[in-house]
């Protein structure tokens, strides 16, 4: 639309400075700069509306550690990159271009597939703002079911947990000891002895303190000549 208008003042009014609309490098250039200030200005308003209106990612129980930071992080996020790359092609480009009108289409197209299914898998099961007493029963009964699955074996009179990890693995613990188990070993098949041999493995053998005796001084006994 810009691109429009500056050539109109550059051809019909000559005003000094216009003509630079029409070289690409420039508009490119100003194109980049639009598109991080309006992505850094308007980014987090939008990140903080969403977060107000609950819009928050939902994610599946896989036993990995630390997924549950996720939960709750705004989702359509797109909604930046969007309005960011259409705003400055819409104002700084030739609109007949066959090129920019896929570049339009495809954006608007993929944009609203998007936005479909981050709304469908939208969640608004809680508010947060208000929750009743039931809410928090739930949750917490949630949170301690979460714990519960986490848990592959427990071995308590020993003092061995094997419970899931990040990434699919599986850990074994037992006080300071911890063993970090690859993909391809199935936790839940292992028995205490196959855990107590790998916990024997990697505890450090205790290395019997020698007691150094303490060197002995060689005393010589000097023998002064009496003077006759």
């Amino acid at each position: 639309m810009l691109y429009y208008l500056f050539e109109y003042l550059d051809k019909t009014m000559d005003v000094p400075g216009t003509g630079v609309f029409q070289y690409i490098t420039f508009r490119s250039a100003l194109a980049l700069i639009l598109s991080l200030m309006i992505s850094t200005i308007y980014g987090k308003k939008i990140i903080n509306f969403l977060r107000n209106q609950q819009v928050g990612e939902t994610v599946r129980e896989l036993g990995l550690e630390g997924q549950t930071q996720k939960a709750g992080t705004p989702t359509m996020g797109g909604l930046i990159i969007i309005i960011a790359t259409l705003i400055p092609v819409i104002l700084l480009t030739k609109l007949n271009n066959i090129y920019i009108i896929l570049l339009i289409v495809t954006t608007l197209w993929m944009g609203t597939i998007g936005f479909i299914d981050d709304y469908i898998n939208v969640n608004k099961k809680y508010d947060f703002n208000n929750l009743s007493q039931s809410d928090i029963e739930t949750l917490i009964d949630e949170k301690l079911q979460k714990d519960i699955d986490k848990v592959v074996h427990h071995w308590k009179e020993e003092g061995i947990l094997v419970e899931k990890a990040r990434w699919g693995k599986s850990v074994i613990t037992k006080g300071k000891i911890k063993i970090e188990l690859n993909k391809d070993i199935d936790a839940s098949k292992l028995t205490l002895e196959q855990v107590q041999e790998m916990i024997a493995k990697k505890t450090p053998e205790k290395k019997a303190a020698a007691k150094k005796a303490p060197a002995k001084k060689a005393t010589t006994k000097k023998t002064t000549a009496k003077k006759k």
